[in-house]
């Protein structure tokens, strides 16, 4: 069985996979998730907390969460090979 975190999180991710949040997006307040999923404060805290850790979001307290952009290697050595990289392509000179 999977913990209830660990659902919300997975659906956070989906939505981002899927293009219905995007990058700067503001994530809806800690009440509204807790009575989209049904979960605990605690629950929405821990997907925040995971999805924070991949890179997925930006969580502040006092603030709404923003999704960003998922931090690879190549993006955190050199903001132009993330670009590459987002782009698919290797870059050559």
């Amino acid at each position: 069985m999977t913990a209830k975190y660990e659902r919300v999180a997975e659906a956070i991710r989906e939505q981002i996979r899927a293009g219905k949040l995007a990058v700067g997006d503001k994530l809806p307040s800690t009440s509204a998730l807790r009575t989209q999923h049904r979960v605990s404060y605690g629950s929405i805290r821990g997907a925040m907390l995971v999805l924070k850790a991949e890179g997925l979001v930006d969580a502040r307290s006092q603030r709404r969460s923003a999704t960003t952009a998922p931090r690879t290697c190549a993006t955190l050595l050199s903001p132009s090979l993330g670009e590459v990289c987002r782009r698919g392509r290797s870059q050559t000179t």
